[in-house]
């Protein structure tokens, strides 16, 4: 039982995980089905494709980051939060395409930034959570979340700017849509619950927001993104239909009429009466007055999204360029929360995506490290039921992206660079495939099913080296937007168990022959926008490499700003109140002592 022992028993225990991972890399190279979500570059049509989606002429495409850095000094917290945006070229004309990200010069670049100094007794009127949390690491997961929500801020409303301008035609974010939109939507929801908002205490050229007005802007947005029949978005949907009445002239609508008006079956159209009922007790009445056998919807309902919209530019202008005021205070007692924060963010979601579906202008969002699932878990079954292809040889790995790279490399002489995979309804990450009374049947992943026809999702593989094309680039996920001309042709009908009940799901799933513009032009941008020749870029893209080298270096630079400005500013406040600052908590003193050391050791 020595030390001969041990190296034996770790032997064998190694060469079992490593006969394990053989077997996994053999049945990957068995796997028939993988051309059935495995797409490759298709170059026919690509021009007219281009052409048809963005026209002819000279445009840019911008990839945007963002960075972030906080410093603590004394009983004071300072964020510094900024984003960035590189520009490249493209041009489509006499049937050539040109795309250039080479050209993009740091001078030509934007930016914009913000800086928020907070003493530590005003955090819980930001972020509530933070007067209950249990400790410290608790404590400090509720400080990061602001500067986290203003980065992301930062990044969404530079987007949402560049979306405006005519010359950009192509936004590259460093986040994906659908996984801004989840975070963002909690806290909405959350901030529904709390039941206040400084949104509603902005005024605008409408009058201010109300609680009802932010709740349909948080659901509905700018009131063309699509909404299911179906909790536990059912009034909504319902609503969305009769503010379009209304904008014909109808706002009195007879109950029984209901499922001709909203072109549903007569059980859905009660469950959405029911609800609508529920939220217009929730909201005084605001929303409809129920009159028995009619009900009629208030005219000023479907003002709901100018005046948010207009709030929450109210709001970005004072965080980003009132340089007087305190960026997250009104009138020195109002405070802009995180809950307000991410519920802005959702907004801005929505107008981006609002803008982009409307004017065809693309939206790509990138990760670059992920741990999803989905395409296993429930993409790939569904595929193979659409087959009837027997399920139990779907391989299982830590993530999609591991599946698929060594799909790609075990297969490279058949699998050519670069490819994507299918493009797949974003709802389908909240669904998995069970057992259910002795079959396979899809459900809920958590309680409910999120929205579909909202955003699509893939993943990518731009390079392989020469040399040995077994060696691939990494495999990234993106999503963007759903664009209805074009999508709406790959929208599939699902059966899933939800709440205990049996619903039908409409996601888009493009499947074998589908033809998919979008997709296929997404591929080519991305093929052609990054740098082979730097191997930590190579198969990413150039601009946001960019966006996030000159993100960090602002942020660098403004810590050196903030550690001069407080070091100075707080020290008189430092000596006034003397009493106050010794009774802070020792690990915070001695935290403060020993960075003031390494700063005179700097000097030194």
């Amino acid at each position: 039982m020595g030390e001969n022992y041990e190296i034996t028993r770790l032997r064998n225990s190694l060469n079992q995980i490593i006969r394990i991972f053989e077997n996994r890399v053999r049945e990957m190279s068995t796997i028939p089905y993988y051309k059935d979500f495995i797409r490759g570059y298709r170059n026919e049509k690509l021009y007219e494709n281009f052409k048809e989606f963005f026209g002819e002429g000279d445009f840019k495409i911008i990839g945007i980051d963002g960075s972030l850095t906080q410093e603590r000094r004394m009983e004071m917290l300072i964020f510094y939060v900024c984003a960035v945006g590189f520009y490249g070229y493209m041009t489509i004309r006499k049937h050539e395409i040109k795309l250039d990200v080479s050209r993009a010069k740091e001078e030509e670049a934007i930016s914009i930034s913000t800086s928020i100094p907070l003493w530590m007794e005003d955090i819980p009127n930001i972020d509530p959570e933070f007067e209950y949390a249990p400790d410290d690491f608790e404590m400090m997961k509720t400080i990061d979340s602001i500067p986290y929500a203003l980065m992301t801020m930062s990044e969404l409303k530079l987007a949402n700017d560049q979306i405006n301008s005519e010359e950009v035609k192509v936004i590259i974010l460093d986040r994906m849509l659908s996984g801004t939109y989840g975070p963002a939507s909690r806290d909405f929801r959350n901030l529904l619950k709390r039941g206040k908002s400084i949104i509603s205490r902005i005024s605008t050229s409408k009058g201010n927001p109300s609680m009802l007005d932010i709740n349909l802007a948080g659901y509905m947005g700018p009131g063309s993104i699509h909404i299911p029949f179906r909790d536990p978005y059912t009034a909504y949907a319902a609503i969305k239909k009769l503010i379009e009445e209304i904008t014909l002239g109808e706002n009195r609508f007879r109950k029984r009429d209901l499922p001709k008006i909203l072109n549903v079956k007569e059980e859905i159209a009660k469950e959405a009466l029911r609800d609508m009922i529920q939220l217009n007790m929730k909201y005084n009445g605001e929303l409809m007055v129920d009159e028995g056998e009619y009900i009629t919807i208030n005219p000023n309902v479907k003002g709901y999204w100018d005046r948010v919209w207009q709030a929450t530019e109210t709001i970005l202008k004072k965080i980003y360029e009132e340089k007087s005021e305190h960026p997250l205070m009104f009138n020195e007692e109002d405070w802009i929360t995180t809950l307000d924060l991410n519920t802005i963010n959702l907004y801005i979601i929505y107008s981006i995506m609002d803008k982009a579906v409307k004017t065809n202008k693309l939206i790509i969002g990138i990760v670059k490290d992920t741990n999803a699932t989905d395409l296993m878990r429930s993409t790939i079954p569904y595929i193979l039921n659409m087959r009837n292809i027997e399920q139990k040889g779907i391989p299982r790995f830590r993530s999609d992206k591991a599946l698929l790279s060594l799909i790609s490399s075990i297969n490279y002489s058949k699998i050519n660079v670069p490819w994507r995979t299918i493009e797949y309804d974003s709802t389908m990450t909240t669904i998995i495939q069970e057992q259910i009374n002795g079959g396979a049947r899809f459900k809920a992943a958590r309680e409910i099913i999120g929205r579909e026809q909202f955003t699509l999702k893939g993943y990518f593989q731009l390079r392989a080296l020469t040399e040995d094309p077994s060696i691939r680039s990494n495999v990234f996920s993106y999503d963007r937007p759903v664009y209805p001309k074009y999508d709406l042709k790959m929208k599939k009908e699902l059966k899933c168990i939800q709440f205990d009940k049996e619903i039908i799901i409409e996601p888009i799933i493009e499947l074998w022959d589908n033809e998919n513009i979008i997709g296929d032009i997404i591929l080519y941008i991305l093929s052609k926008s990054d740098n082979p020749h730097l191997l930590e870029e190579m198969g990413h893209n150039h601009l946001l490499f960019l966006a996030d080298k000159l993100a960090k270096i602002m942020s660098k630079r403004a810590s050196k700003v903030i550690d001069g400005l407080t070091s100075l500013d707080l020290m008189a406040t430092t000596k006034k109140y003397k009493a106050y600052f010794i009774a802070r908590r020792f690990r915070d003193i001695r935290s403060e002592i020993e960075h003031i050391r390494e700063i005179k050791a700097k000097q030194m």
